[in-house]
This record gives structure tokens, sequence and C-alpha cells, in this order.
């Protein structure tokens, strides 16, 4: 039996739609990550095997990750409404290209031929498949005169802060 959660996101979208910038809440929430109820005839008699979800890591992709007891969920946002902060959502602090993923750790239990629910001696987990994030960042800067004056001034094609490593 394969257990395969799906980890999901939300931003709210600036007004060309694009991806969040950094700073901006990203709700994350975890889909289809359990519970799970398992049935099997085994040697031993009819097996049952349950796995309840008891935490939620999430990796962000920049090296910073979060235990959550919590599944999260999906949030409305609204046209050109900020993010909301909830339980679950991230804030990047730089721009760029990360993927995020999640791994539940569960709590398994089993019972034989309906007998009494004993604790299982192990922790399952299973990981979600990465889910890529594209943060991006924002200049705002003062311009007098234009390009063709000096091509190296803030906003020009040969401006050195443009082009930055950082930006998706």
């Amino acid at each position: 039996y394969q257990v395969n959660p799906y980890v999901g996101f939300e931003m709210g979208y600036d007004w060309l739609g694009r991806m969040p910038y950094k700073g901006d809440n990203i709700n994350f929430y975890v889909d289809d990550g359990g519970p799970y109820r398992l049935e099997a005839d085994m040697l031993a008699g009819h097996v049952e095997i349950e796995l309840m979800p008891s935490s939620y890591v999430i990796e962000y992709g920049n090296g910073d990750t979060a235990t959550n007891y919590t599944a999260g969920k999906p949030v409305t946002t609204y046209p050109r409404e900020r993010p909301r902060q909830t339980d679950t959502s991230y804030a990047y602090q730089r721009s760029g290209n990360f993927h995020a993923y999640a791994t539940v750790h569960y709590t398994a239990r089993f019972r034989v031929d309906g007998g009494p629910w004993q604790m299982m001696m192990v922790t399952p987990q299973a990981t979600s498949d990465p889910l890529l994030i594209r943060v991006w960042w924002v200049d705002v800067g003062r311009v007098a005169g234009d390009c063709s004056y000096d091509d190296t001034r803030w906003g020009c094609k040969n401006d050195p802060t443009m082009g930055k490593k950082d930006n998706p």
C-alpha cells in the first residue's frame, strides 16, 4: 500500500498574476495525509492497521523547516488581497526558486482477527513530491533623466544592480 501525501500552497498574486514576493505569507498545507486504514489476510489472521498523522514537517527548500501538528487547509483570498498569516504559513526572506516538500509522521496501531488494538513500535512516515515555489523581489527607485545619457543608471539596461542572482 502506497501512502503519498501532497503538499500544497496558496498565496495572493499581484495584479499581474505573478508568484509571491519575498516577505509575503504563503499558506502551506498537506492534503491526503491520512488517516489510513489497511486490511489484509495474513498467516496470523485478518490484520487491520491504522495510520494516524501525528506531525507534519515542511521543508521550505531554503534550509528552514517547520513542524506542525495540523495539516493546515486551503484559505480563500480575494483578488489583490494581501496573503494572510495562518498557523502553517511561511514567509521567504529572500527571492529565488525553492523546492518545498512535506514529510508526514504517523502513529500506527494494529489488531489481528478483531482483537484489541496494539501500538506499533515503528513510526511510519511518507514524503511528498517536491513543489516548486518561485519567490520574486521588487526594487523601487527614483529615476531622473533617461538611459540615453547614462545606461548604467538605475533601471537602465547596463545597471549593475539588475540581473541579481536571486531573481527567479
